[in-house]
């Protein structure tokens, strides 16, 4: 303690309880209280039995006073060293209702009492304490508190500083998202007019190929036409007359039926068809990414927990049903009928029929061997599992994860799926970079149900808020 510290409670050692002034004549009691003679008697009214000590309140049949010189000689000191000013007098309080020194602490109601308090009836059955004593207790449990509110202050720090890094993030993803949509935008908006002007194009052959096709119909007409007419006046010719030119009259009549032989469209029919089906595609596909952009904002925060029914012997599943861990020593429990029993997998409680879901995935492993996704129901637990599309199950498995990704250690992903869109996708939780993206999955109506699996003993799977 510094010597600040000592000059400030000095004065406080050598103070009556009773007058709160520097001791004047100070005398002991039995219990090793001590007090101002002045104070005491006056606060005795001069009796000298059947008294009560103020502060501890033991009872004295014949009480004994014992002039203390040797305190008497300190608050001697104390005093003179107040009126040179070398110690400050300590700020007494003052009760309100009395106008008398408040002298002691009421343990019960918290509160400041002056002699006259005391004798209340409000505080008969109170415990008291002087201040110091008081003050002692009081600053101990402070402390406890000021401790807590230390870690607490701590914490706060930390979530600031957590969520500045994150008000960062967001900064520089909304940069990057910002370029990406207007990249996009460009790239869509190109990639639109290019089909556009692809259309218009091939319109434009389309239109040059009929114009052709009718100045050739138009001139067919006219010769069949004319030809026709020919054909009925010669119908009333003499039979000479008729049969004179009648090799060459059959030649040309087949010359013009062979121009459109029955059955055969002009080539530009099938370009009308193409024509006609690549802008229902271009509108379909248009329409759906319409439709879609709405949704982008309706995922759910999944919140999975694991069934310990599906666990294989190996896996042990916490209490809170969110960490699972591969023990090399297996749970002695046969598999029951909806368990794994060959490879060591698990799936979760409750799973997904529709809609947009996420849950975040904390792994645990020393490299290969673990793999986590989602699993439709309908896939046989009996005997090895085999982690493909194909199979009905869609997961991430660590030769997925790029060259820069650590393989081992302890590692975050986030998995987000889209039931009606076929897609489930895979992101680290730190950078929030794609990592795996399975599309064009055909779920066909069927439950699926979040999926894991650890086959290293001491690797982890943990869901994580």
């Amino acid at each position: 303690m510094d010597t600040g510290k000592i000059s400030e409670y000095l004065p406080d050692a050598a103070t009556c309880t009773l007058c709160m002034n520097v001791f004047h004549d100070p005398v002991t009691l039995t219990c090793g209280h001590n007090y101002c003679h002045t104070c005491i008697q006056k606060h005795w009214g001069g009796a000298q039995s059947n008294v009560v000590c103020p502060q501890c309140q033991q009872s004295f049949d014949n009480v004994t006073l014992t002039a203390n010189r040797q305190l008497g000689n300190v608050a001697w000191l104390i005093r003179k060293l107040q009126e040179k000013g070398v110690l400050k007098k300590p700020n007494r309080g003052v009760c309100e209702a009395h106008k008398q020194l408040l002298i002691v602490f009421c343990q019960n109601d918290q509160a400041l009492l002056c002699a006259e308090c005391r004798k209340s009836q409000d505080h008969t059955d109170h415990v008291l304490a002087s201040l110091e004593g008081a003050a002692q207790t009081a600053k101990t449990e402070v402390r406890v508190f000021l401790d807590l509110l230390k870690i607490q202050k701590a914490h706060i720090r930390d979530s600031f500083l957590d969520v500045k890094m994150e008000k960062e993030n967001l900064e520089k993803l909304m940069d990057r998202d910002n370029q990406k949509f207007s990249s996009g935008y460009k790239e869509m908006y190109e990639m639109v007019k290019t089909v556009q002007l692809d259309q218009m194009r091939a319109a434009k052959w389309i239109n040059e190929e009929m114009e052709q096709e009718l100045a050739i119909l138009a001139k067919n007409h006219h010769e069949v036409r004319a030809f026709a007419k020919e054909l009925e006046r010669k119908f009333e010719e003499p039979a000479y007359e008729f049969l004179k030119d009648i090799k060459e009259v059959m030649a040309r009549c087949k010359e013009l039926l062979a121009q459109f032989p029955e059955g055969i469209f002009p080539p530009f029919k099938e370009k009308m068809w193409d024509l006609s089906l690549r802008s229902l595609f271009v509108h379909n596909t248009l329409k759906r990414c319409k439709d879609a952009l709405p949704l982008v904002s309706l995922t759910e925060r999944a919140d999975v927990t694991m069934d310990r029914l599906t666990a294989h012997p190996h896996l042990l599943l916490s209490a809170s049903k969110k960490i699972v861990t591969h023990d090399a020593t297996p749970s002695g429990l046969l598999p029951g009928r909806r368990a794994f029993d060959t490879t060591p997998c698990i799936l979760a409680e409750k799973g997904f029929a529709a809609g947009r879901h996420c849950w975040q995935v904390e792994v645990t492993s020393s490299g290969q061997g673990w793999a986590f996704g989602v699993m439709k129901d309908s896939v046989c637990r009996k005997g090895p599992v085999t982690i493909s599309e194909d199979e009905g199950i869609w997961a991430l498995l660590p030769e997925h994860l790029p060259a820069t990704e650590p393989k081992s250690g302890t590692c975050r992903f986030r998995l987000y799926l889209d039931y009606e869109g076929g897609t489930v996708h895979f992101f680290d939780a730190a950078t929030r970079e794609p990592v795996a993206l399975l599309s064009y999955a055909v779920f066909l109506g069927e439950r699926i149900f979040p999926f894991f699996k650890l086959e290293e003993p001491n690797s982890q799977m943990r869901i994580v808020p």
